[in-house]
């Protein structure tokens, strides 16, 4: 058991924060300390300030991007079938994507970078994902996107939890769920920006807070 030395460790800290409220739980339970939850690092930056360091895609036509971290048959059906609802194109860019199985109908980028990346987002008519980042450039280009969250792992805290955060839940699908059932509602983002804002600014302040009591 390492949460003795766990205690110890945080003694030593005197502004602890977390991106993950299930995580300020557990350091609760382990410490006896609170801690202050703070949004992930890149929800910092806004959308305009993400798109000033991208490289634009330039789409011809509107496409679903997939960007996945760990292959899953499931997503590409996921895909082909919103394909066939919306008549948009598919991209996929993936970690290995050069040796993920060829299907004429999508296209695999295997060379971009961090600022390509960005522009497959800005771009992208619809995206889905199994990664945590993902997601949140899902949300800060203001997309429709889904989140798969894997069939065999229970714990999916960081999606859940930043879905919660903004009441989308509802784009949160099972690996494995029935696809005929899943409904392509649209997302207002008006709402969700003020939230993001709002959680933005708190992490910002506890941020410079800390900063300041230790000058």
């Amino acid at each position: 058991n390492f949460y003795p030395i766990y205690k110890e460790c945080f003694e030593h800290i005197d502004h602890i924060s977390c991106r993950e409220k299930a995580g300020l739980e557990i350091i609760k339970a382990v410490t006896g300390k609170v801690g202050t939850h703070v949004v992930d690092p890149t929800l910092l930056m806004s959308k305009k300030e993400w798109k000033s360091v991208m490289i634009p895609y330039n789409a011809k036509e509107p496409y679903i991007l997939m960007y996945i971290l760990t292959h899953s048959p499931y997503i590409t059906e996921l895909a082909l079938e919103i394909q066939k609802k919306t008549g948009f194109k598919i991209i996929r860019v993936c970690f290995n994507s050069i040796n993920i199985e060829k299907n004429k109908d999508i296209l695999n980028i295997v060379d971009a970078g961090p600022a390509e990346f960005l522009g497959l987002f800005a771009s992208a008519s619809f995206v889905i994902t199994n990664s945590f980042h993902g997601s949140i450039f899902s949300l800060i280009f203001e997309k429709e996107f889904f989140t798969i969250t894997p069939l065999n792992k229970s714990n999916n805290s960081r999606q859940q939890g930043l879905l919660e955060m903004v009441s989308l839940e509802n784009r949160i699908i099972k690996e494995g769920s029935d696809i005929s059932k899943i409904s392509l509602d649209t997302i207002d983002y008006t709402i969700i920006n003020n939230i993001i804002e709002k959680e933005k600014q708190d992490s910002v302040a506890f941020l410079t807070n800390a900063i300041e009591k230790n000058i």
